[in-house]
């Protein structure tokens, strides 16, 4: 099925040979101001829609005759794969049908220049949205809802706008957005390396605003809209990931939550670090130079910080499977040794592992287990306060930190390490 000179044609035996099905179908006459869309029913192919420069036509028999259920002028038409019933139409309004195109609601949507919109298959709830430039003031782009239309942020501009777009069926899935000049290409529900996985909502944050006027680069070029921002601690704790999209942008620094032992954000005074993730070619830039127009780079609860420069030292890329996830199973020696009353223990895990960390006295006794379960692969900390599993001070002596780590497909334990600690008051 076809248009052609602003009405609708329809073949039977593969393009061969076309007829003309325009019964009840409205269009002001010319190929401009004709038939802009068509979407066709994935459960039943006799049911199909069409958008012309007249409104919104529905056939239910295979294209024979065609009603009017809208008098919008309408560019695309998008039907949910997982409802039927439910549709989306772009015109000079955003439209939905909740019952198989029989009369249509405006969701209000203030974006200009509607162009094209596509439902995830995979999550009816999300929803893109492209949309072209209508002033020369003005830039288009894609815009993302994940609430089924009712609100929206932009994903992408687009200096040009964005004319059309696609969402493909493979694995890893991507938007693809049309341009006058290029293609853009988006990853969906990427797969971030392990080393980038990080707890949020710790009780404590810092913001980070990256200004579009920064310009930042990676190994010259403008960031790419699939490339991810990471805020790191020093020892290469994932804190926060936003993703690029061409705009102003903010990332959300999550400190250290102090109520639990484990380290799991940035500590007050340590320098924040960033490192840049390509989905599309699986790459990981992780020596990123910064500098700030306002605040410190180092992480102070509650503070706002801007950048002013953001560009990659060049030469280190990795790829995500070397995404600094460590080579061997490891425990590092408590820092501060002596401490007191407080000291932090470091471990490596090269994979995911059921990790079993205990302190002992110096008779062997068990003290307190700091940690027992599941852990990811990467860099960890945690932190010990020198009490024991009654909440107990401790008195000054020698005390034994153990690390048993065993992967989580196998019983078998395959690591076990011990360190010497000095608590000294």
């Amino acid at each position: 099925m076809t248009s052609k000179y602003g009405t609708f044609y329809k073949s039977m035996n593969g393009g061969t040979s076309w007829e003309k099905k325009e019964n009840g179908l409205l269009t002001s006459g010319n190929s401009f101001h004709g038939l802009h869309a068509i979407a066709i029913n994935p459960t039943n192919h006799l049911t199909l829609y069409a958008g012309t420069a007249c409104g919104i036509f529905k056939s239910v028999d295979g294209a024979e005759n065609w009603t009017q259920v809208n008098s919008n002028n309408t560019t695309s038409i998008a039907i949910d794969p997982n409802n039927t019933n439910i549709l989306y139409a772009t015109a000079n309004l955003l439209l939905k049908s909740e019952n198989a195109g029989d009369s249509w609601d405006d969701l209000g949507v203030g974006i200009n220049g509607k162009a094209d919109i596509v439902i995830d298959p995979q999550n009816s709830n999300i929803i893109y949205l492209s949309s072209y430039w209508v002033s020369w003031n003005e830039t288009g782009g894609i815009y993302k809802s994940q609430d089924a239309g009712l609100s929206w942020e932009l994903l992408q501009s687009a200096q040009y706008g964005v004319g059309c777009l696609a969402i493909s069926s493979g694995s890893p899935r991507y938007l693809y957005g049309g341009t006058s000049q290029s293609v853009l290409i988006i990853p969906l529900a990427v797969d971030l390396p392990p080393a980038w996985q990080y707890t949020d909502q710790t009780g404590n944050n810092a913001t980070i605003i990256l200004p579009i006027s920064t310009n930042p680069t990676i190994d010259g070029a403008p960031l790419a809209a699939a490339d991810y921002i990471g805020v790191f601690t020093p020892a290469g704790l994932c804190c926060g990931v936003t993703q690029w999209q061409g705009a102003n942008k903010s990332i959300t620094a999550w400190g250290d939550d102090t109520q639990t032992t484990e380290i799991d954000g940035l500590q007050t005074g340590e320098l924040i670090h960033y490192r840049v993730y390509r989905a599309i070619q699986s790459k990981e830039w992780n020596s990123i130079s910064v500098a700030y127009s306002q605040g410190t780079g180092f992480y102070s609860a509650n503070e706002i910080m801007v950048l002013s420069k953001f560009e990659n030292i060049p030469t280190v890329v990795r790829n995500a499977a070397e995404s600094l996830i460590p080579t061997a199973y490891k425990l590092l020696q408590n820092y501060p040794n002596p401490f007191n009353p407080e000291t932090t223990i470091e471990y490596h895990l090269p994979q995911k592992a059921e990790v079993l960390l205990t302190i002992y006295d110096i008779n062997g006794q068990e003290v307190i287990q700091l940690i027992n379960g599941i852990k990811s692969a990467g860099i960890h900390s945690v932190r010990w306060n020198g009490r024991d599993e009654m909440v107990r001070l401790l008195a000054s002596g020698v005390y034994f930190c153990s690390i048993k780590a065993r992967k989580t497909d196998t019983g078998n334990a395959s690591f076990l390490e011990i360190r010497k600690m000095i608590l000294l008051k």
